[in-house]
């Protein structure tokens, strides 16, 4: 029997998967209007009201749930970026925005191609399926408590190579 594995999501940011059970009886998406507290067997996850929360099926990355146009766009983005990015290339990013809570980034990647600097983030973002800034600039990269823009071109880096063979790091990051 196949284990089911479900994300909380708390504000738009998935930070916890798991298989428990409880779950399934509390498939939701709501503003809460009170403290709330998520407990099972592994996790104990406390939001405060005002927040809001989603329980919802885990799907994981290139997988159920996205369409052929949508792959198709992740294909010719790869293809673009393997044309620009060779193994051993720096890739710069810049930080555009951070939100008031700290858990959302906008960053940029570029290169210098030809002694020009080369925006990548259509590319980039549709490759690893993320989501450009409303406001033109930067990719929306969310999470804390790490380099996010080593994390955004370690990820890239594994689009590109793949993830055996130390791929994820055949490409170099440095902030500007």
């Amino acid at each position: 029997m196949e284990e089911h594995r479900w994300s909380i999501i708390v504000d738009g940011v998935e930070f916890w998967q798991g298989t428990e059970e409880k779950a399934l009886k509390e498939v939701t998406a709501r503003i809460l209007d009170s403290d709330y507290t998520y407990q099972a067997k592994d996790v104990v996850i406390h939001i405060p009201a005002g927040h809001k929360l989603e329980i919802k099926p885990y799907v994981p990355f290139g997988k159920s749930g996205e369409g052929e146009a949508m792959k198709k766009e992740r294909e010719e983005a790869i293809g673009k970026l393997k044309e620009i990015l060779q193994e051993g290339d720096t890739v710069y990013t810049i930080l555009r925005h951070v939100s008031r809570s700290g858990m959302l980034r906008h960053i940029s990647c570029l290169v210098i191609k030809d002694n020009e600097p080369l925006l990548l983030d259509y590319w980039v973002a549709k490759s690893l399926d993320r989501k450009l800034a409303k406001t033109g600039e930067g990719i929306k990269e969310s999470g804390c408590g790490m380099d996010m823009g080593f994390h955004l071109v370690h990820s890239l880096s594994c689009a590109l190579f793949g993830y055996d063979n130390g791929g994820g790091y055949k490409l170099n990051q440095r902030w500007l």
